[in-house]
């Protein structure tokens, strides 16, 4: 029995391989039955492991969507940029089109006032 082979490594590992595949089905069945009834026997109990798995779940769950969050948070920005650049763009040509209108009534105003005099 060599144990510094890959293949014999990997050839001790197979059988075992092999069981789980055939029991994790049955395996995850029995852990669930069980915390089934333990939590109608203890519901104090089963709140608090709850939280537990909880509480560990958090940070690889947070890890992973943080990627998630990353991509999001950029397309927003890349929206809000394309969006206000439009803005941008109204804006120009609406202070172009009030610079037009001020200039009309200075003139105005001034040949109002060249008729009252």
């Amino acid at each position: 029995m060599r144990l510094a082979s890959g293949s014999t490594l990997s050839s001790l590992a197979q059988p075992l391989k092999v069981l789980g595949q055939r029991f994790s089905l049955l395996l995850l069945a029995a852990v669930a039955v069980f915390l089934l009834v333990a939590s109608r026997a203890d519901p104090g109990a089963a709140a608090r492991l709850r939280m537990n798995v909880l509480d560990l779940a958090s940070l690889p769950l947070a890890l992973a969507r943080m990627p998630v969050d990353l991509t999001v948070s950029a397309i927003l920005a890349a929206l809000d940029w394309s969006s206000l650049r439009e803005e941008n763009a109204a804006l120009r040509a609406e202070h172009d089109r009030l610079l037009e209108w001020q200039t009309l009534a200075r003139r105005f105003e001034r040949e109002n006032a060249a008729l009252r005099s």
